[in-house]
């Protein structure tokens, strides 16, 4: 069975329950929806139907209303009272007709009242209409999980450094005839390292959040590993002087990647910080890159304080926001290992971390080379 009504499918690999007990019904249903490509999980009665919901947690449920054990109000009521499937939009399909009985639907907490016997274009189309709101709500809910967490770490991280910029500056001018030579040194080269984390955090900080909103603008093109290695090291050279660190720039001469070239600088940007951030003095950091079969591999490898497992998984959990200080004192927020992650991701390739405390940590960015 084949309907005329087309629009974009947004069943496919959805999962959605039908809570129905009569098997006539069950196969027309399931008839109608597997041209769409859902996931379909059936529930015989109203109890099974809640305990279906909490376990597989559907993307959308189809509900009758005259089932044994818990008619479908009943359990339309229990799903919204429990925390895991309160969100789930639940349709009541029903030969009752009365107002009575669709207001009922209503409030017990259904989104949608289709009455039997249905037409199948006007069934897809409510089904696809309240998954698309579905997604639309999801949409929203990152988006204000972004704005919080953009929020959050413009409150917390921003707030310290610039308070330091501001009084050692303010120090040093009340204070520049009295100050020796190298007393104020030190105090410049404070106010560049703050200065300078403090505009890579912003940097990172208006990149996520355009890449997460989608106002990223993405264009991919054939980019020199070397050269970018060169270009990225000339512009970390002075944290490296003042933090007595070696970068050495390993990569291969005439080898490629096809990328995004403002993500996969913005990637090696934050690699090399970070380095720079956790090895402490006299040791040095490289940039390696290599071909294999049917990858490209660049590597930053350091010398530096290490990773458990542990601190590694924390990093890169979704909604957990992490400080750590650097060998200098240097603040850190883990989202630049995030971003990172996700641009690499975006330019189709992958990010390996392999670290281990007090023995440094060697971070991988694989490409495919057969885009080339």
């Amino acid at each position: 069975m084949h309907s005329p009504f087309r629009m974009d499918n947004l069943m496919e690999n959805r999962k959605i329950l039908i809570a129905e007990d009569n098997p006539n019904n069950i196969q027309l249903l399931g008839s109608i929806l597997r041209q769409y490509k859902p996931q379909i999980v059936v529930a015989r009665d109203g109890r099974k139907a809640v305990k279906s919901a909490i376990d597989l947690q559907p993307d959308l449920i189809l509900m009758d209303v005259n089932m044994p054990e818990m008619d479908g109000y009943e359990a339309c009521r229990k799903l919204k009272e429990h925390p895991e499937t309160q969100h789930i939009p639940v349709l009541f399909l029903s030969a009752r007709s009365a107002t009575d009985d669709i207001v009922a639907g209503f409030a017990a907490g259904g989104v949608d009242y289709i009455q039997k016997p249905y037409i199948e274009a006007e069934l897809i189309a409510r089904i696809q209409t309240h998954l698309k709101l579905l997604v639309n709500r999801n949409n929203l809910k990152e988006l204000i999980r972004t704005k919080d967490r953009f929020f959050g770490i413009i409150a917390h991280d921003l707030k310290n450094p610039f308070l330091n910029i501001v009084g050692y500056s303010e120090y040093i001018q009340e204070n520049l005839e009295q100050i020796e030579k190298q007393e104020l040194l030190r105090y410049i080269n404070s106010i560049f390292q703050s200065a300078f984390a403090q505009n890579r955090l912003l940097d990172n900080l208006l990149e996520w959040s355009a890449f997460q909103t989608g106002s990223f603008t993405f264009t991919r093109e054939k980019l020199s590993v070397d050269e970018m290695a060169s270009d990225i090291f000339q512009l970390y050279r002075q944290v490296a002087l003042t933090k007595q660190i070696r970068l050495l720039n390993l990569a291969v001469e005439k080898l490629y990647i096809w990328a995004d070239k403002n993500m996969v600088n913005t990637v090696l940007r934050n690699l090399v910080s970070n380095a720079l951030k956790f090895t402490p003095a006299g040791h040095e950091i490289r940039l390696l890159s290599a071909r294999t079969k049917n990858t490209i591999e660049i590597s930053i490898s350091d010398q530096g304080v290490g990773m458990s497992e542990e601190l590694i998984r924390k990093i890169f959990a979704e909604d957990l926001q992490l400080t750590r200080y650097g060998t200098a004192g240097e603040k850190g927020t883990g989202l630049g290992l995030k971003l990172c992650k996700e641009f690499i991701r975006a330019n189709q390739g992958t990010l390996r971390v392999q670290s281990a405390e007090s023995q440094g940590t060697t971070i991988t960015l694989v490409f495919p080379s057969d885009n080339l």
